[in-house]
């Protein structure tokens, strides 16, 4: 594995332990929460015997995932 890689897994591991990409507030315990909720989704895929570029797409879209969740929607404003 690369360097890349890891920085993705871990950047992953943050966001899903709730972090906002955009800044604010994180905790020691959120991110461990987070790693072991992607270790243990990876270890499953690793597992089955999903191919990387598979699980480089898992994780992608468990990250778009915890970013959606974590939107305030109502502060967000669209251009008409």
């Amino acid at each position: 594995a690369t360097g890349n890689n890891f920085m993705f897994v871990s950047i992953t591991a943050v966001v899903v332990g709730g972090t906002a990409l955009w800044g604010g507030i994180g905790g020691v315990w959120n991110t461990l929460v987070g790693v072991l909720i992607v270790n243990v989704i990876n270890n499953g895929m690793v597992v089955i015997g999903l191919p990387p570029y598979v699980q480089d797409g898992v994780l992608g879209a468990l990250v778009i995932l915890a970013v959606a969740l974590s939107t305030n929607r109502r502060s967000v404003t669209f251009v008409k």
